[in-house]
């Protein structure tokens, strides 16, 4: 049987589904739709989510939160779902290096600053992709892929975020190295020598802190 495209019927739609540059992850019966691009934010809401069996959007209210952006990442662990930089729609158009963890089941926001090596270096980033994976050493990471940085342009750099033992690294190539390069390392960064983006630690959090 070959696959195929339906358009469920949807109830009710409302202006402030639509959006482009979006990300949505599945837990459960419910597809989690957050952030995105739209023309008129009157009626944004950055975090919906649809019923798969009831073919229905509820806008999830937020009391306290990200500000609204779209060309992030979002990856699902457990009951939380982890937004990785992305572009802010504000005056300024920033691109962030913001780590934001939303939790299903308490509907709330939280935020995480990891530590950064003392060589290292956080890339803030739009348009890359993460995904969660279990290292053979059964520490589970989100892995942040390439993406594009206002300062360095389109990067190969990837970063990773250790969950349970909290810190991103960015390395080499790939996970596996990666993996060995950090061993007792935990809650820092590392940065990517090789592809010769390594412009200078000062700088970089100069213009980092202007651009938040």
């Amino acid at each position: 049987m070959e696959s195929y495209w339906i358009l469920p019927n949807v109830k009710p739609f409302s202006p402030s589904v639509s959006r482009a540059s979006h990300k949505a992850v599945l837990h459960g019966k419910f597809m989690w739709v957050i952030g995105g691009y739209a023309f008129n934010y009157s009626t944004f809401q950055m975090v919906l989510n649809y019923n798969l069996e009831s073919s229905i959007w509820n806008v999830v209210p937020v009391s306290k939160g990200p500000l609204q952006r779209y060309g992030h990442t979002i990856a699902l662990y457990q009951d939380d779902i982890y937004m990785y930089g992305g572009k802010i729609e504000t005056n300024t158009g920033n691109v962030t290096d913001e780590l934001w963890i939303f939790n299903i089941p308490s509907q709330t926001w939280s935020t995480k600053i990891p530590a950064v090596l003392v060589h290292g270096q956080q890339y803030a980033v739009e348009g890359h992709s993460a995904h969660i994976v279990e290292l053979d050493s059964r520490d589970i990471v989100m892995v942040v892929i390439f993406g594009y940085s206002v300062i360095y342009g389109y990067t190969s750099t990837v970063q990773e975020y250790y969950i349970i033992v909290p810190g991103f690294q960015s390395g080499r190539s790939g996970m596996e190295e990666d993996e060995e390069d950090s061993k007792g390392r935990g809650n820092e960064w590392e940065e990517n020598q090789e592809d010769g983006k390594g412009g200078g630690n000062e700088e970089w959090n100069k213009e980092e802190e202007d651009g938040k």
